[in-house]
């Protein structure tokens, strides 16, 4: 008897029992991933997250109310919702004093040096085929208090890479230090640079995606 339990146990059993696990934590991602994935899901997220303030008398009766301001909750959310849709506005570039540049991927205009050379105060090359960890390197190196511009190819559009870095920075800047963004463009025939419509539209929406109200796109 104890072999034929034993055998139950080990061949019957503990097979079923790792299969059952295994079916179980694949059934859980593959259901997170399509939940992230289905149109809309992020407009849903946004209204459910409303904050709760908690209020207490002078009786110790306590509860729970929704935000008194829900204008300015359904009005952020409305902005947030538009923003991923329409994506980021370019804005004409006005740089300013004690400016660090962030070279993505060796993005660097004919003449933008020697154009800005007063305001610029250091400029780092990032991205192209350093590592994550060098490019951590850099952030941290970063002055909080200077103004942090990013330059970049407009013709490349961004990649996960990027993102992921503009991630780091803000997790290193904090949550309300202004990003720019300014991808070069290409000089056309007549000699002006001006970005293809479908660059743009492809950096606009890409950064919209990111929720970051901080991120400014700039173009010159």
């Amino acid at each position: 008897w104890p072999f034929v339990a034993m055998c139950l146990l080990v061949y019957g059993l503990i097979p079923r029992l790792i299969t059952y696990i295994y079916s179980l934590l694949s059934l859980n991602k593959t259901i997170t991933k399509t939940c992230l994935v289905i149109p809309g899901i992020e407009d849903v997220l946004d209204r459910m997250n409303s904050k709760v303030v908690s209020l207490s008398s002078t009786k110790g009766s306590s509860r729970q109310i929704e935000t008194l301001d829900k204008s300015t909750e359904t009005r952020h959310t409305e902005q947030n919702t538009e923003q991923r849709k329409e994506g980021l506005k370019f804005e004409q570039l006005a740089l300013k004093e004690n400016t660090e540049v962030l070279i993505w991927s060796e993005a660097t205009g004919s003449n933008f040096f020697e154009a800005h050379s007063e305001l610029i105060t250091k400029y780092h090359t990032i991205g192209s085929q350093r590592s994550t960890a060098q490019d951590k390197e850099v952030i941290n190196e970063l002055n909080k208090q200077n103004n942090i511009l990013i330059l970049t190819k407009s013709w490349e559009p961004p990649k996960a890479e990027f993102t992921d870095f503009l991630i780091l920075l803000r997790q290193h800047l904090g949550n309300t230090k202004v990003i720019s963004v300014l991808p070069i463009a290409l000089a056309n025939k007549e000699g002006k640079k001006e970005i293809k419509d479908i660059h743009a539209q492809a950096w606009s929406l890409a950064l919209a995606k990111l929720n970051d109200s901080w991120i400014r796109l700039y173009k010159e």
